[in-house]
């Protein structure tokens, strides 16, 4: 199976999330989460991390909340690279990996963790499935 690497992003206020697909299988993993500074700097780590990591194709999760605050971002990103930006509905996406955190993971564990990378990893689950059931290929 030859897939692209897809970055799947959350993006908070404070925080965005990142997660990866593995494009010889069908697995996504959370990998990293990035503390918002201003957007330039952000946009120049992010940056990195797509050429890092070879991705090609960004996955961002759209909110019904702050969308706007969303949609600037991805703007801003979408003028830093050459890369497809598609769009997936993130709903529950942060309450989905609270959940599961809280089974997982011991108090003071979830006390240091976020969140953000696991609903990253959510969205990008999500638009892999869509994808493949609309085509049956990426």
């Amino acid at each position: 199976m030859n897939r692209e690497v897809l970055l799947g992003i959350d993006i908070g206020e404070h925080y965005i999330g990142l997660a990866l697909n593995d494009p010889a299988t069908t697995l996504v993993f959370p990998l990293s989460v990035l503390k918002r500074e201003s957007d330039e700097e952000t946009l120049e780590k992010l940056s990195q991390i797509i050429e890092d990591h070879k991705v090609s194709k960004i996955i961002i999760g759209l909110p019904t909340h702050h969308a706007e605050g969303v949609l600037k971002f991805a703007r801003e990103l979408s003028q830093k690279t050459v890369l497809p930006i598609d769009y997936v509905d993130e709903s529950l996406t942060t309450q989905k990996a609270r959940d599961l955190m809280l089974l997982t993971k011991k108090k003071k564990e979830r006390r240091k963790m976020r969140d953000d990378s696991l609903a990253a990893a959510f969205i990008l689950e999500e638009y892999l499935g869509y994808a493949e059931t609309q085509s049956g290929l990426l």
